[in-house]
């Protein structure tokens, strides 16, 4: 199936529950993309995805690893890009995401493409395509990881990493198996709508250049969305395709 939302830039932003600034009800427009991306996306799922389910001994128990798998996008959900999955698109263990400015971690793993907080379940892939009508200046490789977490786990993970934007918005760096990372220029950005917390902040990186993500929570599941330009003014922020995060977050319920 192919989504017909458009491929426009982020304009609407959800009422955010996270500490950060610049966030306002989203618009009428961005309600009806919103209704539109959910019809079509969820005609291919039987289940919907559980949201921390209280399990038999009171304990509110995460959505399973099946679970997150099955919610992924697939090639069909998205009739523009390409989709991949596989063991070399499985998000980074964070304990392999390092830093020496411990306030700093939650940020170190969303950079590194890590999952945040302490999940009891993570799924991944990457989607390359372009968010424009230039096809090569336009290119991006959009990093998605979703992860699942336990009780208050969830709220838990985005409050820290509210508390990191605003702590490390200097820069920083870390360590992960590819090598040493310095991160700089971080700032908030506009978000998209469709999630109970949702934010957007672009960073520089000394071995990407300027990096956007989103990063948005439903019910006990994050998703993160790291998008690099791999073609086009490496010099900007890049758009990061709207299409693509909004049809992964109906999947989510």
């Amino acid at each position: 199936m192919r989504l017909t939302l458009p491929a426009r830039a982020l304009t609407g932003v959800l009422l955010c529950a996270l500490p950060v600034t610049g966030c306002t009800t989203s618009g009428p427009d961005a309600t009806t993309d919103q209704a539109t991306a959910s019809s079509d996306s969820q005609t291919r799922r039987a289940e919907p995805l559980p949201s921390a389910a209280v399990d038999p001994f009171g304990e509110a128990a995460a959505p399973s690893q099946a679970h997150l798998q099955g919610a992924t996008l697939n090639q069909a959900d998205l009739g523009e890009g390409r989709i991949l999955k596989g063991p070399a698109h499985h998000p980074l263990p964070g304990d392999k995401v390092r830093t020496t400015d411990e306030p700093c971690t939650p940020l170190a793993r969303l950079v590194a493409g890590s999952a945040l907080g302490t999940p009891e379940a993570t799924a991944g892939y990457n989607w390359r395509g372009n968010t424009g009508k230039d096809s090569e200046a336009d290119k991006v490789t959009v990093t998605t990881v979703l992860a699942a977490y336990k009780a208050d786990e969830a709220t838990t993970a985005t409050a820290a990493l509210g508390t990191a934007t605003d702590t490390c918005a200097q820069g920083f760096t870390y360590n992960a198996p590819d090598g040493r990372t310095k991160v700089t220029d971080i700032t908030r950005a506009l978000a998209p709508s469709g999630a109970d917390e949702v934010m957007s902040l672009t960073a520089t990186l000394d071995t990407a250049g300027p990096v956007t993500f989103v990063v948005a929570r439903k019910g006990a599941v994050i998703a993160t969305f790291r998008t690099e330009a791999t073609a086009g003014d490496s010099t900007k922020p890049p758009a990061v395709p709207e299409t693509l995060v909004r049809a992964q977050l109906a999947l989510l319920g």
